[in-house]
C-alpha cells in the first residue's frame, strides 16, 4: 500500500511529538525511508511547525518551551543523571567550595554529597539546600532571589549580586539545552544571569547534561561552549553528536 509523503510527514511528526526526540536513523528505520527522505520530511515539518530539527534528528514541539514538575523531570532519564551526578562529585576534595545549580542532574549531585566533609555549597536551589540540610559538617549558603514555583531555584538582580562576595573552586551548572553552535541555554531568561555569574565566580566551570539535552536550543542565552571546561554527559549520547561536539571548547566526559 503506497503512503502518500503527507501522510508520511504526518507519521512522522507524531512519532516525534510522542517519543519527545528522534534521530534521523531511527526515523528512517521505523518508516523505512532513506536518510536524504527523512532530511527532507523533517525540513518540511519544521517549516510548518510540527517539530524542531536538531542535528542529527529532531525533537518535539513543545520540548524547546515545556518545563514541567520537578518530579516528573527528575523521573526522566534517572539512571543517566545518577552516573553523571557521582563522576561528577569526584571533582570535588575537601576543603571545596562547590557551586550547585538547579537543576535535577544537580539535585542528584546534592545526594552524592551526603558523605562528604568540610565543604561549603552554594546553591540557589531550594530542593538541593534540603536535600543537604541534615549534613552537618557541609557549611551550606542558600542564595536569595525570587523564587521560581516550578523549579523551586531563586533568581533575578538580588541573586546575582549576591553571588559577587563569592569565589568558587568548581561550578556544577544545569542547561536546558546544549548546542555545539548556540552553546548553553535555558528556559527561563532570568535564571541565565545567575549561571554566568556562577560561571564567571569559579575556578572550574562543569555542565552536567543527560542526553535529551544535547542538540536541544531553548529560549535564553547562557554560555558560549568555550567559557566552560567541562561538560558530564551520559554514555547514551550518540557517536556522531559526541563528533559534531569534539572541537567545541570544553573536555567531554561521558558517563
Amino acid at each position: 500500500m503506497k503512503i502518500f509523503p503527507e501522510e508520511r510527514q504526518n507519521m512522522i511528526a507524531g512519532y516525534v511529538n510522542e517519543n519527545g526526540k528522534a534521530t534521523i536513523h531511527e526515523l528512517s528505520r521505523q518508516f523505512e525511508i532513506s536518510i536524504p527522505t527523512v532530511r527532507r520530511d523533517l525540513a518540511e515539518l519544521e517549516q510548518k511547525g510540527f517539530l524542531h530539527r536538531s542535528h542529527g534528528g529532531a525533537v518535539a514541539r513543545d520540548r524547546v518551551l515545556e518545563e514541567i514538575s520537578f518530579e516528573k523531570r527528575m523521573k526522566r532519564n534517572y539512571s543517566e543523571k545518577v552516573r553523571i551526578a557521582r563522576a561528577a562529585s569526584a571533582f570535588i576534595k575537601e576543603g571545596d567550595v562547590v557551586i550547585l545549580d538547579t537543576g535535577t542532574t544537580n539535585f542528584c549531585i546534592a545526594q552524592q554529597l551526603k558523605e562528604k566533609k568540610n565543604i561549603t555549597v552554594i546553591t540557589n536551589s531550594f530542593k538541593t539546600a534540603m536535600e543537604l540540610a541534615s549534613n552537618r559538617s557541609i557549611k551550606h549558603v542558600l542564595l536569595g532571589g525570587h523564587l521560581n514555583p516550578e523549579t523551586f531555584a531563586v533568581s533575578g538582580s538580588v541573586t546575582v549580586e549576591g553571588l559577587k562576595r563569592y569565589n568558587a573552586d568548581v561550578a556544577f551548572i544545569g542547561v536546558t539545552g546544549i548546542h555545539h553552535e548556540k552553546g548553553l541555554t535555558d528556559i527561563y531568561e532570568d535564571e541565565s544571569p545567575v549561571k554566568r555569574a556562577f560561571i564567571e565566580i569559579s575556578k572550574k566551570k562543569i555542565v552536567v547534561a543527560s542526553r535529551s539535552k544535547f542538540g536541544m536550543v531553548s529560549f535564553s542565552a547562557t554560555a558560549k561552549l568555550s567559557e566552560v571546561d567541562m561538560v558530564i554527559g551520559s554514555a547514551e549520547v550518540d557517536l556522531e553528536t559526541r563528533k559534531v561536539f569534539e572541537d567545541t571548547g570544553p573536555e567531554y566526559l561521558y558517563v
